[in-house]
């Protein structure tokens, strides 16, 4: 997909699940937690921004997501 594109948390832990190898989604509570520690960044667009197109819940770009997915220490990772 396109670094522009637009990614929820579920969608981040899917894809953070996969790039870890287990076969299963890091849990949006998980993902909830990374980002209140700072190893998320903040959502790119949240709702009542004001940009198009709306949201109804904080998104992530593509690229800001992968660079979570692809933190320092982390074993394996996703290749694009």
């Amino acid at each position: 997909g396109a670094d522009t594109d637009l990614l929820t948390l579920q969608e981040i832990g899917e894809l953070d699940g996969k790039a870890r190898g287990r076969g299963k989604a890091t849990t949006v509570s998980s993902m909830r937690t990374y980002l209140y520690n700072g190893l998320l960044a903040k959502a790119d667009r949240t709702p009542g921004d004001g940009l198009e197109p709306a949201v109804d819940e904080p998104m992530w770009f593509r690229s800001t997501a992968y660079r979570f997915i692809r933190r320092p220490g982390q074993l394996g990772g996703v290749r694009t």
